[in-house]
């Protein structure tokens, strides 16, 4: 198997540590500085020839490394799926027994739990109840609890809801009891002043009649020739016009 180590690099590192030392120093003084313009080119390239050797290098070491991690997960898998079935087989055979364990442990503090549940009024069944921990049993407690809790909130919510719907029904009831007495005592008000104003109109009518019979006997005592007289009628009056006298005109 090959074995990747970066250990033959470290000689490299300190003669890079070296030459980038010795280089660090260098510069062009003035623009007609031939010499340091010479010196500062050839330093350049010398490090730009050991940046372009490093790079090509470690570039083969990747494209290797990569050619071998990818052989690494495959033996990988290779040997994980050798042994893969029987420790999933040996886990679940543990998970069984160590769950059965833990029933059997439950199957003691099975009476104390269906009594809670007993007196809360909760229903479930014992097999059930042996799958639960003691956090799962009191999370189920506290969740069948307060559905109890509201299913009752509900029920009470329900009967307010038809108590105030009943109770308005009997108030909607003596309303219209109410206006049917304030129609009903309406309507006898109405009667009795129609009678009334009949009855005056009537009364009103009777005297009228009565004047009339006693204008007629006035003028039958004082033995009035009718006959003179022009009469017209008036409201509840009779009017007589005489005629006086006559003249002729001649043109």
């Amino acid at each position: 198997m090959n074995k990747f180590t970066l250990d033959e690099f470290n000689p490299t590192v300190t003669e890079l540590e070296t030459l980038a030392k010795k280089h660090s120093w260098l510069k062009i003084n003035w623009i007609w500085d031939g010499e340091g313009y010479e010196n500062v080119k050839l330093a350049k390239k010398e490090l730009q020839q050991k940046r372009l050797h490093i790079t090509k290098t470690l570039k083969w070491f990747r494209q290797e490394a990569i050619i071998f991690q990818k052989a690494v997960i495959e033996q990988e898998k290779k040997l994980i799926s050798i042994i893969e079935w029987t420790e999933k087989h040996l886990w679940s055979e543990k998970e069984r027994v160590d769950e059965e364990l833990k029933i059997e442990e439950r199957r003691k503090v099975l009476p104390e739990r269906m009594k809670l549940l007993s007196e809360k009024e909760i229903e479930a069944c014992e097999n059930d109840i042996l799958k639960m921990d003691s956090n799962q049993f009191s999370s189920f407690v506290v969740n069948k609890t307060q559905e109890m809790l509201d299913r009752k909130e509900k029920l009470l919510e329900e009967e307010r809801r038809k108590v105030e719907e009943e109770k308005k029904k009997i108030e909607d009831q003596k309303m219209a009891e109410q206006i049917k007495k304030e129609a009903e005592a309406k309507a006898k008000e109405d009667l009795e002043e129609k009678i009334l104003a009949e009855a005056e109109e009537k009364k009103r009518e009777e005297e009228k009649e009565k004047a009339r019979v006693e204008y007629k006997k006035r003028f039958a005592e004082k033995t009035l020739d009718w006959g003179e007289y022009k009469t017209e009628k008036e409201d509840w009056k009779i009017v007589l016009y005489k005629k006086v006298s006559e003249f002729k005109i001649t043109s």
